[in-house]
């Protein structure tokens, strides 16, 4: 009763989309469909007693003039449609090349990161809402689209801003590159996702999909349009319809980790099946056959067999059916040949399927999490110290001292070195040296005060520390239990941030302080937040001024 839309090269024919309270009904441009789609409306209200809102549907003609789509749409009752449009929250019709039509993802992005936000939230509480809105804003269209490198480059922008407490109209100091930042917690970074390695991710699914999605109405839609069986691809693609699919197979083959492509990463388990294609498809190595070996792919007879096309099912060792256009004679023919003969000899077919492997290695399949973990690639510390984190102290302090240990505070030495003057640039305690990191936190007196008093309450040796790093590596040289060293450790963070806390009141509030009183804070707020954070929390305070806590 209704001429649907007709694909060619036997590919389905689809009439309509539902989802949920939406329908899409598409079909030829002509009167016998307009006066069919009438009817099925009038039935569909009888037999139901539901009735079509016509008043809020839209006509769309494709290639139609907008006089005829008016005209029609007046007959329907409902309203003239142009393109693009948006339905279910995407734009259709729109070109996504388009750096105007990122433009509601880029002002979601600015209303929840917004400037008033960043200055009244700690650095950790920047991260936690960077982390959620990375992770739900722009997912729908980045598993949808590729994002042009200016739209990530500005969504990136507004993120970093965010992140230092800056904004449109006044930049502050990026401490760190974001390279660092955007690296996992155990590289050395802050675990924040890099925008493009996020798009990728979600984006090459569609590829995955297409392999294990057979029987999906969205393939074979696909294979009806760019189906073609003069090219020996993995993935049909035809540059004659230059839309979303095209870029995407074209971006699956460019993009390469450590050489391989990210076509190719997605390989053939062979069972007994015909599925997996003997020389198109990647099975044995990370290439196809057909690029390892490609003067005897030239002279293939069927160069889209199975392997169960040329190995002998009913043996369950190698048994090859070659099938030549001519027998191979050349010095380099046999020489494939004989290279193939010995790889494939390994081969064990059995009862199972053929089915498909992300990476040739996880039995799960793909995921987006590791796919951005192979699209990093070897993304290694760099032989720099790994600092680790705390978990029973607050992230705030964890972060500062995860800065601290890269030398990336704001001292007077690391502001002059970014050409920011800033008094006379001596350690505001001792007022005897340059002030930097490493003389705040091991060289000063009230620094050396604070350790022996450390010491004394931990009962563990008087110690000295040379920078830094020597503090947040102290407790590797420490004797004890786990339990001990990581109750030492936190309270080694917490003490330099109680130092830092203190010499920023004495610069901006002239509040003088004294080892005594850092020493003091130190024990209280060490005391509070193991209270209610760590798992063996129960103690009192008189144990905590003691140093006997649990578990040691």
């Amino acid at each position: 009763m209704f001429d649907g839309v007709r694909f060619p090269n036997g590919g389905p024919s689809i009439s309509h989309l539902l989802y949920a309270d939406d329908a899409m009904v598409m079909g030829e441009w002509s009167q016998f469909n307009f006066k069919a789609l009438k009817r099925i409306l009038r039935v569909f209200h009888l037999c139901s007693g539901l009735r079509i809102n016509l008043h809020k549907s839209s006509l769309f003609g494709v290639g139609k003039s907008t006089e005829e789509v008016t005209l029609c749409a007046n007959g329907l009752g409902c309203r003239p449609g142009t393109t693009p449009f948006k339905y279910l929250g995407i734009l259709v019709g729109a070109n996504m090349n388009c750096i105007s039509n990122w433009d509601p993802v880029v002002e979601v992005f600015k209303k929840r990161l917004s400037s008033w936000k960043a200055s009244v939230l700690s650095t950790a509480g920047r991260v936690i809402l960077i982390k959620s809105v990375l992770e739900s804003l722009p997912t729908y269209y980045f598993s949808l689209y590729k994002a042009p490198v200016a739209v990530v480059n500005k969504l990136e922008s507004i993120v970093k801003r965010f992140f230092w407490g800056g904004s449109d109209e006044k930049n502050k100091i990026h401490w760190v590159a974001w390279d660092k930042v955007t690296k996992s917690k155990k590289d050395g970074g802050l675990g924040l996702s890099k925008l493009e390695e996020c798009n990728n991710a979600l984006v090459l699914k569609w590829l995955w999909r297409y392999r294990t999605e057979n029987d999906a109405l969205w393939r074979k839609v696909i294979d009806a349009v760019h189906g073609s069986k003069r090219r020996w691809e993995t993935f049909h693609c035809s540059s004659r319809f230059p839309g979303t699919w095209t870029r995407l197979v074209k971006f699956g083959y460019q993009l390469r980790t450590q050489g391989i492509s990210f076509i190719n990463m997605i390989r053939g388990v062979v069972g007994n099946d015909t599925t997996v294609k003997f020389w198109i498809d990647p099975w044995l190595t990370s290439e196809p056959l057909k690029r390892v070996f490609p003067t005897l792919f030239r002279l293939e007879a069927n160069k889209w067999c199975t392997v169960a096309d040329r190995i002998n099912v009913d043996n369950r060792y190698c048994a090859i059916q070659w099938r030549w256009k001519k027998y191979p004679a050349t010095i380099l023919e046999v020489k494939e040949l004989i290279e193939c003969h010995r790889l494939v000899s390994a081969v064990h077919l059995n009862g199972n399927e053929d089915s498909w492997a992300w990476n040739q290695g996880s039995s799960d399949g793909y995921s987006v999490k590791d796919a951005r973990k192979w699209l990093k690639g070897n993304n290694s510390s760099d032989g720099n110290i790994v600092f680790n984190w705390c978990k029973w102290i607050p992230n705030k302090c964890n972060i500062f001292m995860w800065r601290a240990s890269l030398d990336r505070i704001p001292t007077q030495s690391a502001l002059r070195r970014r050409n920011i003057l800033v008094g006379d640039g001596l350690c505001v305690f001792c007022g005897e040296t340059e002030e930097n990191a490493d003389h705040l936190f091991s060289g000063c007196r009230v620094a050396c005060g604070v350790w022996n008093a450390i010491a004394n309450w931990c009962k563990i040796p008087p110690f000295f520390v040379f920078s830094t790093n020597d503090v947040i590596k102290l407790v590797t040289y420490l004797g004890g239990s786990e339990a001990k060293k990581e109750i030492i450790y936190g309270v080694l963070i917490v003490s330099c941030w109680i130092i830092w806390k203190a010499r920023n009141d004495k610069i901006f509030n002239g509040k003088n302080t004294n080892v005594v009183q850092i020493v003091s804070d130190i024990k209280s707020m060490g005391y509070l937040w193991y209270r209610s954070r760590h798992k063996e929390g129960s103690i009192d305070w008189k144990n905590w001024c003691n140093f006997s806590v649990p578990m040691m």
